[in-house]
């Protein structure tokens, strides 16, 4: 009996002690663990076209942020991160915080352009030339220009004429003041009015077999005419002289006009072409005006003093010659008195360099 008792009591015990001992419950972290904001450029690497702009952005600071470009002829950048392309090129840009710095890269390419735009850009910078040749007839040739009241034009266009005028796209016509400098070689003249006007920019790309290319000028007379076509020889070198050719249409006329890229650049001056040929034409390399001396600029009448009888002393005595080199794309001459076209006046340029005059017959009204 008291066994059983004991053993009782002790069942008891026990779970009375069982009871009132709290049961282990699980341990709850109520610290939340914050990461720190990442502080970061929101673009490392962008490719923008000439002229365009993007936004850089700091994320997860509020600090101040100091901007600054590595090449600002290739991009700028303004105090609030914006980001402006100026020149082909890859530049960094940096944004500094406190003494962080955060760059990201931006590639700036050129953005071609289609036929409508080349032409409105180019358009504003090409100009016609008449070369006074007699008391009645005018040599009608093409130039542009490459800086305000600086132009270029072919020597031929100009040669033994005693007055010269331009008459820009939008119909202003300036008289030449200056010939700053003429390399009969080259067939360069570089010119001087007194203008503001739109330039060209001398091409940057170099020259590739079968890029296209458009053409600009007066052929014929015909103010303002454009073509298309593609380059099908980088060079040819003849007499010494880079000669870009193409396949653009050309005619008389054309002579001193601009050759332009996709881009809108100036990669050539229009020149001659194969006379028994087929879109055969040749452009100057515009890299060649580098190679006219322009440390002595003079007058017109001092350049017609120093030319008269080296192209047109020719026009009289010489005739068509259809196993010449080529002909040049050379003005017309313009009758003033009666409107009309009195007869082209090419030259052509034989195999050992001599000038030949060219007498295809049209006469008629002049459709300027």
């Amino acid at each position: 009996m008291r066994k059983l008792k004991k053993i009782t009591t002790s069942l008891l015990l026990a779970l009375l002690l069982s009871v009132s001992t709290p049961a282990a419950l699980p341990v709850i972290n109520t610290t939340q663990t914050v990461e720190a904001a990442v502080v970061k450029l929101s673009s490392t690497k962008s490719s923008l076209y000439i002229g365009d702009s993007m936004t850089l952005k700091m994320i997860g600071t509020s600090k101040t942020v100091k901007w600054s470009s590595s090449n600002k002829k290739v991009a700028t950048v303004s105090s609030k991160g914006k980001v402006t392309a100026i020149k082909k090129g890859t530049v960094k840009i940096t944004a500094t915080v406190g003494t962080k710095k955060y760059t990201s890269q931006i590639t700036v390419n050129k953005k071609e352009l289609t036929s409508k735009e080349i032409y409105k850009k180019a358009a504003k910078a090409t100009v016609e030339i008449t070369a006074k040749v007699s008391s009645t007839n005018y040599n009608i040739g093409s130039g542009f220009f490459i800086d305000n009241g600086i132009l270029i034009t072919n020597y031929h266009v100009i040669a033994g004429t005693n007055e010269i005028q331009v008459t820009t796209y939008s119909g202003n016509t300036y008289t030449v003041q200056q010939v700053l400098g003429f390399d009969e070689d080259i067939d360069v003249a570089i010119l001087k009015v007194n203008s503001t006007n739109e330039s060209l920019v001398k091409n940057q790309e170099g020259v590739t077999v079968g890029e296209d290319i458009y053409v600009l000028g007066s052929p014929l007379g015909l103010t303002g005419t454009f073509t298309s076509g593609m380059v099908s020889s980088a060079s040819r070198i003849v007499e010494g002289v880079d000669y870009i050719q193409v396949t653009a249409p050309m005619s008389p006329g054309n002579s001193g006009g601009p050759l332009l890229n996709t881009y809108g650049e100036v990669m050539g001056i229009n020149t001659w072409q194969y006379a028994d040929g087929q879109n055969l034409n040749f452009s100057i390399n515009i890299n060649e005006i580098e190679n006219v001396d322009t440390s002595n600029p003079i007058s017109v009448s001092e350049f017609y003093q120093a030319t008269v009888g080296t192209i047109t002393g020719l026009a009289s005595n010489v005739t068509y010659n259809s196993g010449s080199y080529g002909a040049y794309l050379q003005s017309i001459a313009y009758n003033m008195n009666n409107q009309s076209t009195v007869f082209y006046t090419d030259y052509a340029l034989t195999p050992y360099g001599y000038y030949v005059a060219v007498f295809p017959k049209l006469t008629g009204t002049n459709n300027r």
